[in-house]
């Protein structure tokens, strides 16, 4: 099968044909902010896959010099519950890691993480790692556990603060804020959701201490046959000046 992308989220999921559309109501503005937040963020919460889908890509880590991690995504559908599978397959130096991001339509994400003793070996038995114990890195890249569940649409407090242009799109600003954030955890979190397609195009997160720490932006997007197709997005590390790609490889998919 043949994995597209929906625009829909940043991270998750984004090889997924989605079962609904994501526009964003015009009305939305006229809205209280913070009701209008709350009806945005869970429309996007709301959002599943209408197709299994499983590909391989590469996380590409640059921290002083540039390491390769190849990695491989599988989506899989179980009624109401829908799983993104995270794997890498290891390098010479940093040993393999699974982990699985458990969506329930009308609940909280789950995440399982597990990872290999050492190089050459497979990842042994899962942990579960939900709300801030996700904030760690994945394969030592400068995505965390959850930011790959987008975690943060699921903090209770949800604003929308306006309508603005960014990347040459209309986008509504929506800022999600955690009300007890960990040390060295997010606190809050503002992305830009494109009025057209729904999908959040581009996002910032700020530390504890309200610090700007985090860009998530998209890459590479085409469209085929009416549907979204995202190649490759980007997460910077503001306060360590370190950057992950994550590059999808659509071409060994097919």
């Amino acid at each position: 099968m043949k994995p597209v992308a929906a625009l829909a989220v940043l991270l998750l999921a984004a090889t997924a044909t989605f079962s609904q559309s994501t526009v964003v109501p015009e009305t939305l503005s006229a809205l209280e902010p913070r009701r209008a937040g709350e009806l945005l963020a869970a429309r996007l919460r709301s959002l599943a896959p209408a197709e299994e889908s499983e590909f391989k890509g590469v996380l590409n880590i640059r921290r002083g010099q540039t390491r390769i991690v190849p990695m491989s995504l599988k989506i899989t559908i179980e009624g109401p519950v829908w799983k993104a599978t995270y794997e890498t397959t290891g390098t010479a130096s940093v040993p393999a890691e699974k982990f699985v991001v458990v969506h329930c339509t009308n609940g909280p994400n789950e995440y399982l993480y597990a990872n290999a003793s050492k190089p050459g070996e497979a990842p042994g038995s899962a942990l579960r790692r939900n709300g801030e114990e996700a904030a760690v890195p994945f394969a030592g890249s400068d995505f965390w556990l959850m930011d790959f569940g987008l975690e943060f649409l699921h903090w209770p407090q949800q604003r929308l603060l306006k309508t603005e242009m960014r990347k040459s799109r209309v986008c509504h600003v929506l800022e999600s804020i955690h009300p007890k954030p960990a040390p060295g955890g997010y606190r809050r979190v503002v992305s830009w959701v494109d009025k057209e397609n729904g999908g959040i195009i581009l996002a910032e997160a700020f530390d504890h201490q309200d610090r700007r720490l985090k860009e998530f932006s998209i890459g590479k997007v085409t469209k085929v046959e009416g549907v979204w197709q995202l190649e490759e997005m980007e997460i910077r590390n503001l306060q360590t000046k370190s950057r992950t790609r994550l590059e999808f490889d659509f071409e060994a998919a097919k």
